[in-house]
């Protein structure tokens, strides 16, 4: 085969292609242009219910930290009174 054939080849198949995509992307616009639509009309009703939800997971978070800080305080009083009497026991044995 000589070039100028192949390249006519070439051609014919790229023609061929760009006709295939054209009636593809006409209905992915379609499709595209009926989602955005649909999703229009749900926004307000969805609006509400996750405004609903994060609210309930605030809630749940602020119940979560705040059990967790009522657990916490009894081991740090702890602690820090280990801490003290470590201490207090190490500067009453350094005088000795």
């Amino acid at each position: 085969m000589s070039p100028e054939t192949l390249a006519i080849a070439r051609d014919a198949a790229l023609v061929l292609l760009v006709l295939e995509a054209i009636p593809i992307i006409a209905l992915l616009v379609f499709a595209a242009y009926y989602v955005s639509k649909g999703l229009g009309e749900f926004h307000p009703k969805a609006s509400s219910g996750l405004r609903t939800a994060r609210m309930t997971v605030q809630d749940a978070s602020n119940t979560a930290k705040q059990a967790v800080v009522t657990g916490r305080q009894p081991i740090i009083r702890l602690a820090s009174t280990a801490e003290g009497v470590r201490a207090g026991l190490v500067r009453y044995l350094r005088r000795r």
